[in-house]
């Protein structure tokens, strides 16, 4: 008596590769290997962190930049910013301390502190009637925010903002101070500039 042979239903293992293969292929242009913007640049998501003092004592200035590398935002308060504790980020170097530079189809988002130069230090100070800054961003850029609105109302001494926005076209712009801060206040301003693969 002879043994029937066993035989694996080659439809059946084709279609378990081809779902495999599928699934694979999702995975790594989702998260291995994402698809290029219009740029041929991958799209990034710039965290950007800033003081506002009064332009007599520096004006705005970035300390810190990073590029997020999960899809959610940090924690945020407004009393102590972003927390980026367990955050999955890359620092990187601006090109100064003032410029924001972003490429076509970037996100990014924006954390300011106002800063009281009465209770930081000497003269000069803000003016008395002052109570904060404001952030907005002109230029003729084109974006869309998608988190947070750009304030022209007050940022409170002390307090943090933040906005996240995208970028959907290249150019250059600037963002200033909306709040009448100090004599020198319509200078406190910086640059903004949206490349293509920068």
């Amino acid at each position: 008596m002879q043994v029937p042979k066993r035989h694996v239903p080659v439809v059946g293992v084709l279609g378990l590769l081809v779902v495999a293969a599928a699934g694979g292929s999702i995975a790594y242009y989702q998260y291995v290997h994402p698809p290029q913007t219009a740029c041929g640049t991958h799209q990034v998501h710039r965290l950007i962190f800033m003081n506002a003092i009064i332009e007599e004592r520096g004006g705005f200035s970035i300390f810190n930049a990073a590029i997020l590398n999960q899809t959610s935002l940090p924690a945020f308060s407004n009393t102590t910013g972003a927390d980026l504790t367990g955050v999955h980020f890359a620092n990187y170097k601006t090109a100064d301390n003032i410029t924001l530079s972003a490429s076509v189809d970037d996100i990014v988002t924006v954390y300011v502190k106002a800063i009281s130069t009465n209770e930081t230090g000497p003269t000069p100070t803000q003016l008395s009637s002052a109570t904060g800054h404001g952030f907005d961003i002109g230029g003729g850029l084109n974006m869309q925010a998608v988190n947070g609105t750009l304030p022209t109302f007050n940022i409170p001494w002390g307090t943090w903002y933040t906005v996240t926005f995208h970028v959907t076209q290249q150019g250059t712009g600037d963002y200033h101070c909306t709040q009448t801060c100090s004599a020198r206040h319509p200078q406190m301003r910086g640059g903004f500039s949206v490349g293509c693969g920068s």
